[in-house]
């Protein structure tokens, strides 16, 4: 081999590994934005979640009625916003939608056939993953606000056991893709 060749060999050697440690690294921040992501949404449920409880320790004590403590509960995460826009919903275990902040026409519908562009029944995949202790993440696809692409996006969901309720948020992690 000669001298010219065993050069080129190496230069294609180092590229290739320079690429391959690039492509790790690139993975590994991915992973952490999408974890980090993952933690905060989690911790957002968290929030309405307390409301919930409040109104329930509330009703177990016997100071409000069951329809006063979820619709005080209602009133109080119907107004709940985070990073702009972001919002909860609570829908019950069957699935039907109890409220929704931005489409109140959803209200009392009930959600079994409610896909994502895939086919995916959304709310369906959200009562299973809500069945979880600490609550669960439902994946899945949906256009960003005035496009008609789907992008990825996910849900947080937690139940409420008392009341048969879950109460979720989503976001967008398309994002995440693009850093």
């Amino acid at each position: 081999m000669t001298l010219k060749t065993k050069f080129r060999v190496m230069v294609i050697v180092s590229g290739a590994g320079l690429l391959a440690v690039a492509g790790f690294w690139i993975q590994g921040q991915r992973s952490a934005l999408l974890s980090g992501k993952l933690e905060t949404t989690k911790k957002l449920v968290d929030v309405p979640y307390s409301m919930i409880e409040r109104e329930y320790a509330l009703e177990a004590a016997g100071k409000i009625t069951r329809v006063e403590a979820q619709q005080r509960a209602i009133e109080a995460i119907r107004t709940m916003r985070y990073e702009g826009k972001n919002y909860f919903w609570i829908n019950d275990d069957h699935p039907t939608m109890i409220m929704h902040p931005t489409k109140p026409e959803l209200n009392g519908t009930d959600l079994t056939s409610f896909k994502d562009p895939k086919g995916m029944a959304l709310f369906v995949e959200c009562v299973k993953a809500a069945q979880s202790p600490d609550g669960g993440y439902v994946h899945y696809s949906w256009p960003k606000p005035g496009a008609d692409a789907p992008v990825a996006k996910l849900f947080f969901v937690k139940r409420f056991a008392p009341w048969g309720w879950i109460i979720g948020t989503g976001i967008y992690i398309d994002d995440v893709d693009a850093a």
